[in-house]
């Protein structure tokens, strides 16, 4: 799978503290749904994607405690998704003016819409794939 993949070429990268364990929180951080959307990814499966590293790296020990994102569309905004399944503490950094891309590449200005984004969408669905790993 490729979240395991990954998982397993990040933990490489790690130094030897945070694979063994030691507290760490990441900021979170990638292409947004924009990019994405032109090969065809959704949203949906970037969550659930950054939700199968998460998973992936939990299980061969590494210890995240927190993570943190500027709250774009795409991967940062995958972060509410590990929020939601793991329970992990999360900090959204919103733009000024609440202002964020959608996948037609227009920009959006409404924190209504900005903060909607991180509020549970599709979190049952991948709390049931991923609740097995709490």
């Amino acid at each position: 799978e490729a979240s395991a993949a990954a998982g397993d070429r990040i933990y490489d990268l790690l130094p030897e503290e945070f694979r063994k364990g030691e507290p760490m929180g990441v900021n979170l951080a990638g292409n947004g749904i924009y990019t994405l959307a032109q090969y065809g990814i959704t949203q949906e499966q970037v969550n659930e994607f950054i939700c199968g590293v998460h998973e992936h790296l939990a299980s061969k020990g590494v210890n995240v405690k927190f993570y943190r994102s500027g709250g774009q569309t795409g991967v940062d905004q995958a972060v509410g998704a590990l929020n939601e399944v793991f329970g992990v503490p999360v900090t959204v950094h919103a733009p000024k003016g609440y202002v964020f891309r959608g996948a037609d590449g227009k920009d959006v200005k409404d924190e209504r819409l900005f903060k909607a984004r991180f509020v549970p969408q599709m979190a049952e669905t991948l709390k049931r794939k991923f609740r097995r790993g709490i």
